[in-house]
């Protein structure tokens, strides 16, 4: 289907924070290592480590297949404490504290910060403490025997290997910080943005209604009609932002229309007409340039376009319209025909009514008109009647 937005869109923002992203990247690369691990094992010497590697592989997978069912926090808390658990089994009956597999212990400390926050990298940092002592207590005592024996363990090996571990764990923390504090100014600075943008937009809705008189309150008037009917077809809330800003700067575009045309009193020429019909390209010429307004970009640029493809400014049909548009058109149909203007008198809201149903599959989506002129009842009966 056409879409009236390809050729305009700028580059979207993609999301700071993507925790089932990250999730899902770290299995990769597990599956991936425990997978060329295995294959290098089954291929050498199979002893105690590589039936670890093959069990670990095993576990990733199916906690993998959790993660695709979407639950993505489940799935890595299940592998962290799988492979813990593993490894841990795995010193006690192989290398001990000088087990080569100690390397584990950071990127286990790092796996939990980027799945649970900072405090799961103390948590995990003091249960890999814990682990450790176990190990070198288990070995002193002589209830594990690590390589036979052959290889011994003293308390500089204990307090070398806690301190590789928390300078590790320290890192990870003051790293995970870091990047903590810088998105929350990402993201209040963004909210400042979009602020400022929301006061520039409401401006320029009083400027309009300032440059226009004829259409005081007009804006207003089809912003709430508008945003109704939206969330009755359940519309997202980031969208209804988007149709907010959209039909408060739907006509913005006439500013570049002479007010002689504007304000005719009289039926308009072949060419006053051609003017007219080029303020949407005005509002797009405008507007194009701002990313938070991008999307909001659809109303002003579209809701002169007919269901059966005979509007302005691209002769878009159908479905091709963007569905705010849509809605848009028809509130925006309503709100100009039970206003005076210039070149003629209001009608009554009960031939504007029938007009909207008459023009239904030809300037209206059939299946919206209805939808509107209930919010437009219900509104009415509300206490929003046009003053």
């Amino acid at each position: 289907m056409k879409s009236w937005l390809r050729p305009l869109r700028a580059p979207g923002f993609e999301e700071m924070v993507n925790l089932s992203g990250v999730v899902r990247s770290i299995f990769h690369i597990t599956i991936f290592a425990f997978a060329l691990l295995s294959l290098n094992m089954i291929l050498g010497d199979f002893d105690n480590s590589s039936l670890s590697v093959l069990i670990l592989l095993g576990l990733s997978l199916f906690f993998y297949v959790i993660l695709r069912l979407g639950h993505h926090r489940l799935a890595g808390s299940g592998l962290l404490a799988a492979i813990s658990i593993v490894m841990f089994y795995n010193f006690l009956i192989d290398g001990g504290l000088h087990d080569n597999g100690m390397v584990i212990f950071p990127v286990l400390i790092l796996f939990a910060g980027l799945l649970l926050g900072k405090r799961a990298v103390v948590a995990m940092t003091l249960f890999i403490l814990a682990e450790v002592t176990a190990l070198y207590t288990l070995t002193v005592r002589g209830v594990i025997s690590p390589y036979g024996g052959v290889t011994g363990v003293n308390l500089q090996d204990l307090i070398t290997v806690v301190i590789l571990i928390l300078v590790a764990g320290v890192l990870i923390w003051l790293t995970l910080n870091l990047m903590e504090k810088n998105i929350i100014k990402i993201v209040e600075s963004e909210e400042r943005v979009k602020q400022s943008y929301d006061q520039t937009i409401n401006g320029w809705g009083k400027a309009l209604e300032l440059f226009d008189r004829e259409t005081e309150g007009h804006s207003l008037r089809v912003t709430a009609l508008t945003l109704e009917a939206a969330r009755r077809l359940a519309i997202q809330a980031e969208d209804l932002e988007h149709i907010r800003r959209g039909t408060l700067l739907h006509d913005i575009g006439k500013m570049g229309v002479p007010d002689d045309i504007l304000n005719k009193p009289g039926p308009l020429t072949a060419e006053e007409r051609d003017e007219i019909e080029l303020h949407p390209w005005h509002t797009y010429r405008l507007l194009k340039n701002i990313p938070h307004i991008v999307k909001a970009l659809e109303i002003p640029f579209c809701h002169h376009e007919r269901w059966d493809g005979s509007g302005y400014p691209r002769k878009l049909k159908g479905e091709e319209i963007p569905l705010s548009a849509r809605i848009f058109s028809i509130v925006d149909n309503w709100d100009a025909l039970t206003s005076d203007r210039p070149y003629r008198k209001a009608w009554s809201h009960e031939k504007v009514i029938e007009y909207l149903r008459a023009q239904s599959s030809h300037m209206f989506d059939p299946g919206l008109v209805e939808l509107v002129i209930d919010v437009i009842h219900e509104q009415g009966s509300a206490g929003m009647q046009k003053p």
